[in-house]
Protein backbone atom coordinates (compact mmCIF):
# COMPACT_ATOMS: atom_id res chain seq x y z
CA UNK A 1 0.00 0.00 0.00
CA UNK A 2 1.28 3.46 -0.87
CA UNK A 3 2.04 5.79 1.98
CA UNK A 4 1.05 9.45 2.12
CA UNK A 5 -1.53 11.45 0.25
CA UNK A 6 -2.70 10.12 -3.13
CA UNK A 7 -2.68 13.53 -4.71
CA UNK A 8 -0.92 16.87 -4.49
CA UNK A 9 -2.65 20.21 -4.80
CA UNK A 10 -0.72 22.84 -6.78
CA UNK A 11 -2.15 26.23 -7.60
CA UNK A 12 -3.26 26.86 -11.18
CA UNK A 13 -4.98 29.74 -12.92
CA UNK A 14 -8.71 29.24 -13.58
CA UNK A 15 -9.67 31.28 -16.70
CA UNK A 16 -13.38 31.02 -15.87
CA UNK A 17 -13.14 32.57 -12.40
CA UNK A 18 -10.02 34.63 -13.07
CA UNK A 19 -8.30 33.46 -9.92
CA UNK A 20 -5.87 30.90 -8.57
CA UNK A 21 -7.50 27.63 -7.54
CA UNK A 22 -6.17 24.23 -6.54
CA UNK A 23 -6.30 21.05 -8.61
CA UNK A 24 -5.09 17.58 -7.66
CA UNK A 25 -2.23 16.06 -9.58
CA UNK A 26 -3.27 12.50 -10.58
CA UNK A 27 -0.33 10.92 -8.75
CA UNK A 28 -1.87 7.39 -8.67
CA UNK A 29 -2.01 7.51 -12.48
CA UNK A 30 1.63 8.63 -12.57
CA UNK A 31 2.64 5.75 -10.33
CA UNK A 32 0.92 3.17 -12.54
CA UNK A 33 2.48 4.64 -15.70
CA UNK A 34 5.93 4.73 -14.11
CA UNK A 35 5.68 1.18 -12.80
CA UNK A 36 4.63 0.06 -16.30
CA UNK A 37 7.86 1.49 -17.76
CA UNK A 38 7.04 5.13 -18.60
CA UNK A 39 9.73 7.68 -17.79
CA UNK A 40 9.15 10.80 -15.69
CA UNK A 41 9.77 12.86 -18.85
CA UNK A 42 7.11 10.98 -20.79
CA UNK A 43 4.58 11.30 -17.95
CA UNK A 44 5.34 15.01 -17.67
CA UNK A 45 4.68 15.51 -21.39
CA UNK A 46 1.42 13.61 -21.13
CA UNK A 47 0.11 15.73 -18.24
CA UNK A 48 1.65 19.10 -19.19
CA UNK A 49 3.73 19.46 -16.04
CA UNK A 50 7.46 19.58 -15.41
CA UNK A 51 9.47 16.37 -15.23
CA UNK A 52 10.84 17.53 -11.87
CA UNK A 53 7.27 17.84 -10.56
CA UNK A 54 6.50 14.25 -11.55
CA UNK A 55 9.78 12.97 -10.10
CA UNK A 56 9.25 14.85 -6.82
CA UNK A 57 5.80 13.38 -6.21
CA UNK A 58 6.80 9.88 -7.27
CA UNK A 59 9.94 9.93 -5.11
CA UNK A 60 7.78 10.60 -2.01
CA UNK A 61 5.88 7.35 -2.60
CA UNK A 62 8.00 4.86 -4.57
CA UNK A 63 11.68 4.30 -5.39
CA UNK A 64 12.78 5.79 -8.71
CA UNK A 65 15.01 4.13 -11.28
CA UNK A 66 18.37 5.67 -12.06
CA UNK A 67 19.02 6.78 -15.67
CA UNK A 68 21.09 3.74 -16.59
CA UNK A 69 18.47 1.33 -15.23
CA UNK A 70 15.70 3.20 -17.04
CA UNK A 71 17.57 3.00 -20.34
CA UNK A 72 18.24 -0.71 -19.89
CA UNK A 73 14.57 -1.40 -19.08
CA UNK A 74 13.40 0.52 -22.14
CA UNK A 75 15.91 -1.26 -24.34
CA UNK A 76 15.55 -4.85 -23.17
CA UNK A 77 12.09 -5.40 -21.68
CA UNK A 78 10.63 -6.03 -25.15
CA UNK A 79 12.41 -7.07 -28.36
CA UNK A 80 13.20 -4.23 -30.76
CA UNK A 81 13.05 -5.48 -34.34
CA UNK A 82 15.32 -3.69 -36.84
CA UNK A 83 13.68 -1.82 -39.69
CA UNK A 84 12.98 -4.15 -42.61
CA UNK A 85 14.39 -1.80 -45.23
CA UNK A 86 11.16 -1.82 -47.24
CA UNK A 87 11.03 1.59 -48.92
CA UNK A 88 7.24 1.81 -49.17
CA UNK A 89 6.80 0.91 -45.50
CA UNK A 90 9.53 3.38 -44.55
CA UNK A 91 7.91 6.10 -46.67
CA UNK A 92 4.55 5.58 -44.96
CA UNK A 93 6.23 5.87 -41.55
CA UNK A 94 8.13 8.99 -42.67
CA UNK A 95 4.80 10.66 -43.42
CA UNK A 96 3.02 9.31 -40.34
CA UNK A 97 5.59 10.64 -37.85
CA UNK A 98 4.52 14.22 -38.56
CA UNK A 99 1.90 13.41 -35.92
CA UNK A 100 4.55 12.30 -33.40
CA UNK A 101 7.32 13.65 -31.24
CA UNK A 102 10.50 11.84 -32.25
CA UNK A 103 13.62 11.70 -30.10
CA UNK A 104 16.67 9.58 -29.42
CA UNK A 105 16.47 7.61 -26.18
CA UNK A 106 19.95 6.18 -25.72
CA UNK A 107 20.46 3.84 -28.63
CA UNK A 108 16.72 3.67 -29.36
CA UNK A 109 14.25 5.89 -31.22
CA UNK A 110 11.23 6.96 -29.17
CA UNK A 111 7.91 8.04 -30.70
CA UNK A 112 5.13 9.63 -28.68
CA UNK A 113 1.91 11.56 -29.23
CA UNK A 114 -1.60 11.98 -27.86
CA UNK A 115 -4.85 11.33 -29.73
CA UNK A 116 -8.57 11.31 -29.09
CA UNK A 117 -9.21 9.18 -32.18
CA UNK A 118 -9.51 5.39 -31.77
CA UNK A 119 -8.60 5.03 -35.47
CA UNK A 120 -5.16 6.56 -34.86
CA UNK A 121 -4.67 4.31 -31.83
CA UNK A 122 -5.51 1.24 -33.92
CA UNK A 123 -3.23 2.37 -36.75
CA UNK A 124 -0.40 3.01 -34.29
CA UNK A 125 -0.62 -0.52 -32.87
CA UNK A 126 -1.10 -2.08 -36.29
CA UNK A 127 2.01 -0.39 -37.70
CA UNK A 128 4.43 -0.66 -34.79
CA UNK A 129 3.53 -4.02 -33.21
CA UNK A 130 5.80 -5.68 -35.76
CA UNK A 131 8.80 -3.68 -34.48
CA UNK A 132 8.36 -3.16 -30.74
CA UNK A 133 5.83 -2.83 -27.94
CA UNK A 134 3.52 0.10 -28.71
CA UNK A 135 1.52 1.28 -25.70
CA UNK A 136 -1.64 3.38 -25.46
CA UNK A 137 -2.54 4.74 -22.04
CA UNK A 138 -5.88 6.50 -21.45
CA UNK A 139 -5.76 9.86 -19.71
CA UNK A 140 -7.93 12.93 -19.15
CA UNK A 141 -7.09 16.37 -20.50
CA UNK A 142 -8.59 18.53 -17.75
CA UNK A 143 -7.92 21.90 -19.41
CA UNK A 144 -10.27 21.15 -22.33
CA UNK A 145 -12.31 18.39 -20.77
CA UNK A 146 -11.79 15.27 -22.88
CA UNK A 147 -10.29 11.80 -22.66
CA UNK A 148 -7.44 10.77 -24.90
CA UNK A 149 -4.72 8.17 -25.40
CA UNK A 150 -1.02 8.72 -24.90
CA UNK A 151 0.77 6.65 -27.55
CA UNK A 152 4.40 5.60 -27.13
CA UNK A 153 6.85 3.12 -28.61
CA UNK A 154 10.60 2.52 -28.49
CA UNK A 155 12.14 1.35 -31.77
CA UNK A 156 15.44 -0.13 -32.91
CA UNK A 157 18.16 2.37 -33.77
CA UNK A 158 17.94 1.34 -37.45
CA UNK A 159 14.74 3.43 -37.66
CA UNK A 160 16.78 6.59 -37.10
CA UNK A 161 17.41 7.13 -40.80
CA UNK A 162 13.74 6.76 -41.70
CA UNK A 163 12.10 8.57 -38.79
CA UNK A 164 13.87 11.90 -39.13
CA UNK A 165 11.80 15.10 -39.33
CA UNK A 166 12.83 18.28 -41.12
CA UNK A 167 11.28 21.35 -42.73
CA UNK A 168 11.26 19.61 -46.12
CA UNK A 169 10.20 16.26 -47.50
CA UNK A 170 12.78 13.56 -46.76
CA UNK A 171 15.47 13.63 -49.41
CA UNK A 172 15.11 9.93 -50.23
CA UNK A 173 11.39 10.24 -51.13
CA UNK A 174 11.02 10.36 -54.97
CA UNK A 175 9.68 13.65 -56.33
CA UNK A 176 7.20 11.93 -58.64
CA UNK A 177 3.48 11.76 -57.92
CA UNK A 178 3.19 8.39 -59.71
CA UNK A 179 5.99 6.71 -57.79
CA UNK A 180 4.64 4.10 -55.31
CA UNK A 181 7.15 5.20 -52.66
CA UNK A 182 5.92 8.79 -52.92
CA UNK A 183 2.32 7.57 -52.74
CA UNK A 184 3.15 5.68 -49.54
CA UNK A 185 4.72 8.80 -48.03
CA UNK A 186 1.67 10.86 -48.95
CA UNK A 187 -0.63 8.18 -47.49
CA UNK A 188 1.20 8.34 -44.16
CA UNK A 189 1.16 12.13 -44.15
CA UNK A 190 -2.60 12.28 -44.80
CA UNK A 191 -3.21 9.58 -42.18
CA UNK A 192 -1.37 11.84 -39.71
CA UNK A 193 -2.30 15.38 -40.69
CA UNK A 194 -4.93 15.14 -43.44
CA UNK A 195 -8.65 15.84 -43.47
CA UNK A 196 -11.08 14.58 -46.10
CA UNK A 197 -14.69 15.70 -46.36
CA UNK A 198 -17.73 16.21 -48.55
CA UNK A 199 -19.64 19.49 -48.71
CA UNK A 200 -22.58 21.10 -50.51
CA UNK A 201 -21.51 22.88 -53.71
CA UNK A 202 -24.56 24.38 -55.43
CA UNK A 203 -26.70 21.38 -54.55
CA UNK A 204 -24.07 18.76 -55.48
CA UNK A 205 -21.70 16.81 -53.25
CA UNK A 206 -18.15 18.00 -53.77
CA UNK A 207 -14.94 16.84 -52.11
CA UNK A 208 -11.94 18.49 -50.53
CA UNK A 209 -8.65 17.27 -49.08
CA UNK A 210 -6.68 19.33 -46.51
CA UNK A 211 -3.16 18.70 -45.24
CA UNK A 212 -2.42 21.04 -42.33
CA UNK A 213 1.13 21.35 -41.02
CA UNK A 214 3.42 24.11 -39.81
CA UNK A 215 5.91 23.33 -42.58
CA UNK A 216 5.37 25.62 -45.57
CA UNK A 217 8.43 24.33 -47.44
CA UNK A 218 7.26 20.73 -47.22
CA UNK A 219 3.69 21.60 -48.26
CA UNK A 220 5.06 23.78 -51.07
CA UNK A 221 7.00 20.80 -52.43
CA UNK A 222 3.83 18.72 -52.30
CA UNK A 223 1.78 21.37 -54.12
CA UNK A 224 4.24 21.29 -57.03
CA UNK A 225 3.74 17.52 -57.28
CA UNK A 226 0.03 16.99 -56.60
CA UNK A 227 -1.48 20.45 -57.12
CA UNK A 228 -3.65 22.36 -54.70
CA UNK A 229 -3.38 25.78 -53.09
CA UNK A 230 -1.36 26.66 -50.02
CA UNK A 231 -2.93 28.90 -47.38
CA UNK A 232 -1.57 30.31 -44.15
CA UNK A 233 -3.87 29.52 -41.23
CA UNK A 234 -3.57 30.01 -37.49
CA UNK A 235 -0.14 28.71 -36.39
CA UNK A 236 0.18 26.50 -39.48
CA UNK A 237 -0.18 26.18 -43.24
CA UNK A 238 -2.82 24.26 -45.15
CA UNK A 239 -2.58 22.62 -48.57
CA UNK A 240 -6.09 22.34 -50.05
CA UNK A 241 -7.09 20.19 -53.03
CA UNK A 242 -10.67 20.39 -54.29
CA UNK A 243 -13.00 18.30 -56.41
CA UNK A 244 -11.98 15.61 -58.90
CA UNK A 245 -8.28 16.21 -58.20
CA UNK A 246 -8.75 15.15 -54.58
CA UNK A 247 -10.88 12.14 -55.55
CA UNK A 248 -8.38 10.95 -58.16
CA UNK A 249 -5.56 11.31 -55.65
CA UNK A 250 -7.37 9.38 -52.91
CA UNK A 251 -8.13 6.53 -55.32
CA UNK A 252 -4.40 5.78 -55.51
CA UNK A 253 -3.59 6.00 -51.79
CA UNK A 254 -3.71 3.50 -48.92
CA UNK A 255 -4.38 5.68 -45.87
CA UNK A 256 -4.72 2.79 -43.35
CA UNK A 257 -6.52 5.19 -40.97
CA UNK A 258 -10.01 3.73 -40.59
CA UNK A 259 -11.90 7.04 -40.20
CA UNK A 260 -10.23 8.59 -43.24
CA UNK A 261 -10.60 5.39 -45.28
CA UNK A 262 -14.35 5.39 -44.62
CA UNK A 263 -14.65 9.06 -45.51
CA UNK A 264 -12.57 8.60 -48.66
CA UNK A 265 -14.74 5.74 -49.86
CA UNK A 266 -17.86 7.86 -49.43
CA UNK A 267 -16.21 10.75 -51.27
CA UNK A 268 -15.11 8.56 -54.17
CA UNK A 269 -18.54 6.94 -54.46
CA UNK A 270 -20.73 10.04 -54.18
CA UNK A 271 -18.87 13.15 -55.37
CA UNK A 272 -21.04 14.89 -57.96
CA UNK A 273 -24.33 13.41 -56.76
CA UNK A 274 -27.21 15.46 -55.34
CA UNK A 275 -26.28 16.77 -51.89
CA UNK A 276 -29.79 16.11 -50.57
CA UNK A 277 -29.22 12.40 -51.21
CA UNK A 278 -25.62 12.23 -49.96
CA UNK A 279 -25.90 14.48 -46.87
CA UNK A 280 -27.68 11.95 -44.58
CA UNK A 281 -24.99 9.32 -45.19
CA UNK A 282 -22.21 11.83 -44.60
CA UNK A 283 -23.79 13.24 -41.42
CA UNK A 284 -24.38 9.75 -40.04
CA UNK A 285 -20.72 8.87 -40.52
CA UNK A 286 -19.44 12.12 -39.00
CA UNK A 287 -21.72 11.74 -35.96
CA UNK A 288 -20.57 8.17 -35.34
CA UNK A 289 -16.93 9.28 -35.49
CA UNK A 290 -17.56 12.15 -33.05
CA UNK A 291 -19.25 9.82 -30.56
CA UNK A 292 -16.24 7.53 -30.72
CA UNK A 293 -13.94 10.47 -29.97
CA UNK A 294 -15.69 12.42 -27.22
CA UNK A 295 -18.99 10.72 -26.38
CA UNK A 296 -19.81 8.95 -23.09
CA UNK A 297 -18.96 5.62 -24.73
CA UNK A 298 -15.70 6.85 -26.28
CA UNK A 299 -13.06 4.09 -25.97
CA UNK A 300 -10.58 6.39 -24.20
CA UNK A 301 -13.14 7.16 -21.49
CA UNK A 302 -14.17 3.51 -21.06
CA UNK A 303 -10.54 2.38 -20.95
CA UNK A 304 -9.78 5.07 -18.35
CA UNK A 305 -12.65 3.84 -16.16
CA UNK A 306 -11.55 0.22 -16.59
CA UNK A 307 -8.00 1.13 -15.58
CA UNK A 308 -8.70 3.46 -12.64
CA UNK A 309 -12.12 2.27 -11.48
CA UNK A 310 -14.00 5.53 -12.06
CA UNK A 311 -14.18 8.55 -14.38
CA UNK A 312 -11.64 11.31 -13.81
CA UNK A 313 -12.72 13.55 -10.88
CA UNK A 314 -12.56 16.65 -13.10
CA UNK A 315 -15.05 15.21 -15.61
CA UNK A 316 -18.09 16.76 -13.88
CA UNK A 317 -16.34 20.13 -13.73
CA UNK A 318 -15.63 19.97 -17.46
CA UNK A 319 -19.26 19.07 -18.21
CA UNK A 320 -20.52 22.01 -16.14
CA UNK A 321 -18.27 24.47 -18.01
CA UNK A 322 -19.25 23.13 -21.43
Amino acid sequence: MLEGSATSLPYHYDPVFGSLTRRAHPVPEWILLYQNGSSTTKIAGQYHVGASTVARHLRRRIPLRDRVSASIIASTKYPKIPFSGDQREGAFLAGLIEEFHVRRAGRLVELGTTTTHPAMTHLFHDVFSAYGNPTSSPSYEARNGYYRYFLSVYLHESFGGVLTKSINMPGWIPRSKDDPVFESYLSGLIAAEGCVRLYDSHGRADSVLHITLNKPHLLGELSHLIGGRLYEVQRAYCLVIYGKASVNLLRRLNLRHDEKVRKSRLMIAHTGERWAVVEPYWNEMVCSIKLGVKGPTAPARLDYIAKYGAPHPDEDVGNERS
